[in-house]
Order: C-alpha cells, then sequence, then structure tokens
C-alpha cells in the first residue's frame, strides 16, 4: 500500500498523498526525531523532520536495494545538524538587552499615543538617539515569549541566547504570511504592533489575533 502511494506521490505529489505518506511512517519517523526533543521546542523538531521526509519521499528510488525507512533515516540524521546550527549563539550582552528594552518601551508609549505603529524614525527622536543606532537595535532584536495562564504573550523580552536561537528556528519554519504575522505581533526585528494595528495589517478579526498569539505562544514551549 505504501509502495503504491509513494509511487503515485513521486509522480504527481499531491497534498493529500503526501499526508498518507507521513501518517504511514509517522510512528518512524518520531521515533528518530525523539533524538533531539528537548534541544529546541517539539514544534520545531517536528516540522523540521517532516520536511525532511517529504525530501526523502521525493528522492526515493526503488530497486536500489535500501528500503524507505533507510532513506528516511538518512535524511532525518540532518536534524544533527540543523539542532547544532540553531543551539549555539553568542550570549546576547546586557547592554544590548537594556537598549530593546527602550526600544520596546519606546515603542509601546508612542503607539498608545499616535494609535498607529511608529516608524523608526519617531523612535529615534523620542528616545534623542541616532536613527542608525536605533535601525541596529531593532534588527538585532530577538523576542522572547512568556505564555500567560491565559495563553496570552506578555510584551516581547531578550533572555538568554539558547531561547534567543530557538525562537530564530521556530520563524524559520514559518511560511512567508506567518513570519510577517509573527515579527508584527512579537516585535521579532521590528516595533511590535498593537493587536488592533496587527488585525488591520492582515485583515483579521479579534479573535483571529488572539489565536495566531496563543499559537505562536504554543509553538515555543
Amino acid at each position: 500500500m505504501s509502495d503504491s502511494i509513494l509511487k503515485q506521490y513521486q509522480t504527481t505529489p499531491t497534498p493529500e498523498l503526501e499526508r498518507q505518506l507521513l501518517d504511514t511512517h509517522q510512528s518512524y519517523i518520531n521515533a528518530i526525531s525523539s533524538k533531539w526533543k528537548g534541544t529546541l521546542p517539539e514544534s520545531v523538531i517536528n516540522a523540521r523532520a517532516q520536511r525532511h521526509a517529504i525530501d526523502a519521499f521525493k528522492t526515493y528510488k526503488t530497486g536500489t536495494g535500501a528500503n524507505i525507512q533507510t532513506h528516511l533515516h538518512n535524511h532525518l540524521s540532518q536534524l544533527d545538524r540543523f539542532v547544532g546550527d540553531h543551539s549555539n549563539v553568542s550570549h546576547i550582552p546586557e547592554h544590548q538587552r537594556q537598549q530593546i528594552g527602550k526600544v520596546n518601551q519606546a515603542t509601546n508609549f508612542l503607539q498608545d499615543k499616535l494609535d498607529r505603529q511608529p516608524t523608526e524614525l519617531e523612535i529615534s527622536k523620542h528616545l534623542k538617539m541616532k536613527l542608525p543606532h536605533i535601525q541596529r537595535i531593532i534588527r538585532n532584536k530577538r523576542a522572547d515569549f512568556i505564555n500567560d495562564s491565559d495563553s496570552e504573550m506578555s510584551g516581547p523580552q531578550v533572555h538568554d541566547h539558547t531561547k534567543a536561537n530557538q525562537i530564530f528556528a521556530y520563524r524559520q519554519e514559518l511560511k512567508p504570511l506567518e513570519r510577517k504575522q509573527f515579527d508584527a505581533i512579537t516585535g521579532y526585528n521590528q516595533p511590535a504592533m498593537s493587536p488592533k494595528q496587527v488585525g488591520q495589517q492582515f485583515n483579521l478579526k479579534p479573535y483571529e489575533v488572539s489565536r495566531l498569539k496563543s499559537r505562536f505562544a504554543q509553538g515555543l514551549k
């Protein structure tokens, strides 16, 4: 059954066939990828493992002597490098964290005052800091998520380097539109938007914005 689905998928790769293949081999994929659980958020590991599995389905060749599980194992082994790349970064110095905190506070203040997202120039003038310096701080920002009891996220904060890398890895697994929504909601590499602004920017209702925030927070647990 799996072999026939695999042949169909390689001829005509549809989402339905892809899902059937993933479901068929999910227990094996989980068994292999479990080696890296705990190093990064589970959602990140699972998403990357799924990507490698799909690559394995696309490149597997029948008649080579190797079975599909061996081919899957070889592709899933690439998780080792992925985890290594995203688990080791330099520590964010204390003075940089303080600067990011100031920019976040200024952003929130100006959002309330202007009822819109402030520009980098407006933040620069408010803090009496040069624009290139503000732009550098915003580029270097790494948002952290604190999941409250109601599953809502509080404001972005920067903590240790491991968490910053987990956030980066999680963000890389999002689709392009989701990545933009992630950045807008969390303030990742840009001033964070208010829920109202996020809704206007992406044509979302308040409950949809709230659901996105909860989803992002859950994904980084």
